[in-house]
């Protein structure tokens, strides 16, 4: 069945004008427009996402400082445990398996914006709590709640940035989430060994700060928020603000007309495991949000600090440090370049060979340096395969999974299927953040990098022979791929 066939049978395509078709099969428009403001919306709400992933790199600083024997350095007053490091690290990937458990109802019910909002306060208090805490007790609160908020990020600003977007700038609208968790980590690994532990925590309420006052006040709610609740006018006005053109009824009346078919259908949350296109959207989206985490990104980017100490090498573990956050934002500045030029599955195959080479290669050079070898004449090997870990990582395993996520749910189970898929995500996370650092202390980095090279071979099966292409496709076309 050819792409156009399928978009001829969806009632909703068919009441399109031709040109309205043309720009829904060839990204084309009769108009040549810039669309700024869609961009400066998607840049400004991402203002959160850098935050919250501060929280992930904030522990290579963290961990080297309250594990310290200098008092004048070292907030709590003794030396943290290995276990109590643990601790501190995982329960914010604990918190955010928790946090998506609420976030559908809550942007269902008030809106994509007000909830993002809402979860910007407590992360803003959470973090001057820590930045006068000398009490161990306080960060496991404070990591706990600030990893619901992010918990909660993961699964609605995914969401709102598809939902604002169009057919043929999708991809790149929703690869800029994961370049600005990216700058968010560079941002804690550059200036974390350069200042204290208050200051770092201080300086990462700096962009929340304008993310509440610049989003509050200037950036819109979702379009498609708007049409659900029958605000149709205020969906117009946000439109073509979005657009930056008035012809917008069009797509006004495309958003309205998909939403009435699939609330029609009345399906629930509890549709994602009885119906069978529901149920392999979530497979395809749980999978792929769970293939991001064993890739190892969260206790890769956690004990980072602790990895290039191990590794043996003379170069300076800040400057190795930074290299591989600036990587990572490379990584997914290709990305955004060529989201619309290569398909979402091959740039995934293509990041998770890359990643898989890394992991062989970390888990064999560790495995020499354990077993005593002479590794001198090659210690810096561990740093460029970090280094190629951090680029490959970012050309698709870290982006990928949320512009997929916000392609394959109708509309009705979009919230929910992307709580139920964040919320494994992340408990996944927690699982293998902890695991991370006990493996690593009691048998070595060889046994984890060893795990994480199996965990990568299951994620390149499951990319080959279950996720289907979606790039350029209409909503109409990736369910009829669904149905198959």
């Amino acid at each position: 069945m050819t792409d156009e066939h399928t978009r001829l049978t969806d009632p909703v395509y068919r009441s399109l004008s031709i040109d309205r078709r043309d720009t829904l099969r060839n990204g084309n428009s009769p108009e040549k427009r810039s669309r700024w403001f869609l961009y400066l919306s998607a840049i400004v709400v991402n203002l959160l996402s850098f935050t919250v992933a501060s929280g992930f790199s904030w522990t290579s600083s963290a961990l080297q400082k309250i594990s310290s024997d200098d008092m004048s350095v070292n907030p709590l007053g003794k030396p943290a445990t290995p276990t109590q490091e643990s601790w501190v690290a995982s329960l914010y990937p604990l918190g955010a398996a928790v946090g998506p458990l609420i976030a559908g109802k809550l942007c269902d019910t008030l809106g994509r914006k007000r909830t993002m909002l809402a979860i910007a306060v407590p992360k803003l208090i959470c973090l001057i709590a820590v930045c006068f805490a000398s009490d161990i007790r306080i960060y496991y609160a404070a990591r706990f709640i600030m990893g619901m908020v992010l918990g909660t990020t993961f699964a609605i600003l995914p969401l709102y940035l598809a939902e604002i977007s169009e057919i043929h700038n999708r991809g790149t609208i929703s690869s800029i989430f994961s370049v600005a968790l990216n700058c968010g980590i560079v941002y804690c690994l550059l200036i974390g060994p350069l200042c204290s532990l208050k200051l770092l925590t201080l300086l990462c309420t700096v962009p929340l700060i304008m993310f509440i006052f610049i989003f509050g006040l200037f950036i819109p709610e979702s379009p498609v928020f708007l049409v659900s609740v029958g605000k149709h006018k205020e969906a117009l006005k946000v439109l073509q603000k979005l657009r930056n053109t008035t012809d917008v009824k069009e797509e006004l009346q495309e958003i309205t007309k998909s939403l009435e078919l699939h609330l029609a259908e009345k399906k629930g949350v509890w549709d994602l495991f009885r119906d069978k296109q529901l149920r392999k959207a979530l497979i395809i989206v749980v999978g792929l949000v769970n293939a991001l985490q064993i890739a190892g990104i969260n206790p890769i980017v956690a004990f980072l600090e602790g990895i290039f100490r191990a590794s043996g090498s003379n170069m300076s573990v800040y400057l190795t440090t930074n290299l591989t956050g600036v990587l990572q934002v490379i990584g997914t500045l290709i990305t955004v370049l060529i989201a619309e030029k290569f398909g979402r599955k091959t740039l995934l195959i293509f990041s998770s060979v890359g990643v898989l080479i890394s992991h062989v290669i970390l888990a064999i050079y560790f495995f020499l340096n354990q077993m005593h070898y002479n590794v001198e004449n090659i210690s810096w090997l561990p740093v460029a395969s970090l280094f190629f870990y951090m680029l490959m990582f970012n050309l698709g395993i870290s982006a990928m999974p949320f512009a997929v996520m916000g392609e394959v749910f109708i509309h009705s189970v979009k919230a929910s299927g992307a709580s139920i898929a964040t919320f494994t995500s992340f408990l996944t996370s927690f699982v293998i953040t902890l695991a991370f650092r006990i493996v690593f202390s009691k048998y070595g980095l060889s046994y984890c990098f060893s795990g994480l090279t199996v965990f990568i071979i299951l994620v390149l099966l499951f990319v080959y022979f279950v996720v289907p292409e979606t790039k350029g496709k209409s909503e109409a076309e990736i369910q009829q791929l669904l149905k198959k």
